[in-house]
Formats: C-alpha cells, structure tokens, sequence
C-alpha cells in the first residue's frame, strides 16, 4: 500500500536539516567535554608524577641521615635552609631540612619539598621522623625474644651462647 501525501506534499524519507544540525551540536559538546577531560587528566597526573618524585627524593633524604656510621655523623645531623634539587622531569624542587633535638637525645628531622607545578602553585610534600642516637650496627640490643616472636630465639644469640633481651649486652 503507498502513502497518500500529507496535506498535498509527498510522504519525506531520510533527515532533515533541524535533525542534522541537533545531531552535531550534541556531537560537538560531548567532543569539547571530553577534550576538556582529557586536559584535567593530563594535568593531574603531571601533579602525581612530581608529587611522587618530591616523596623519593623526600625518603631518600631522610635514609641518608638515617646511615650514620658513628656518633659524629649523628651530631652533625642539623637543618638546612632552603636548597635546589632538579628533579628528572620539568620540576626543580625546594629542600628544606629541620632538625630538632629531644629530650632523650634522638633528633626529630623533618624534610620539606617544594614545588611549582605546570600552573604555577606551589605544592610540597613533608615527611618527618625521629632519629635514635643509636648506632645501626647496634640496634639489635633492643630486640626481645619475648616481645618479637618472628625472629627465632637462633638469630638472638649473640655468639656467648646468650640471648638479647634488650639489655645492654656491653655493660
């Protein structure tokens, strides 16, 4: 059966203009939102990688002062203003080091990384920690059997046949 015309006009097949024209403006705002998208994602994770540089350079600082071999390395341990540090990318990053003695002798240290990120803020990442005045070599007087049941009562000897029990095994 054919289609009688409408109101004297043929029966249409296909688009019109309006439909068209509809078509691409919701084509083109869904393009721009996604390129808009896209742009948040690369600047945040340009923010992630620097971040995640400023907190190894941050760590490795602090490792650093954590390697002291004997009690001058430790003394010497103390702030620091301000210094420069390029960073393998696009950012130059701003240490600056704290130091602070305690009341028991250890020193509290902290590290402060600056930066300015690709839209000029400045973000930083601070990382902080207490430093013992003992020596690493003997920090195994301060592990009990009683207290750490992974390490085997074995590893505790100390080559006289006794035991570390966290006691000063030297006087």
């Amino acid at each position: 059966m054919m289609q009688r015309p409408l109101y004297g006009f043929p029966a249409q097949s296909g688009f019109s203009l309006i439909e068209v024209m509809i078509t691409v403006i919701v084509l083109a705002v869904g393009l721009i939102g996604l390129g808009k998208f896209q742009a948040t994602l690369i600047r945040d994770t340009s923010i992630a990688r620097e971040r995640s540089e400023a907190t190894a350079l941050a760590q490795s600082s602090l490792e650093q002062f954590r390697n002291f071999s004997n009690m001058a390395e430790f003394n010497d341990i103390s702030s620091s203003s301000a210094t420069t540090i390029s960073g393998s990318g696009s950012a130059d990053f701003s240490r600056t080091i704290t130091v602070a003695s305690t009341s028991t002798g250890a020193k509290a240290v902290g590290v402060n990384f600056a930066w300015q990120d690709a839209e000029n803020h400045t973000q930083q990442v601070n990382l902080n920690t207490g430093i013992s005045a003992l020596l690493p070599d003997h920090s195994y007087k301060f592990i009990s059997p009683h207290t750490s049941p992974l390490i085997p009562d074995s590893t505790l000897d100390n080559g006289g046949g006794s035991l570390c029990t966290g006691k000063d095994l030297d006087g």
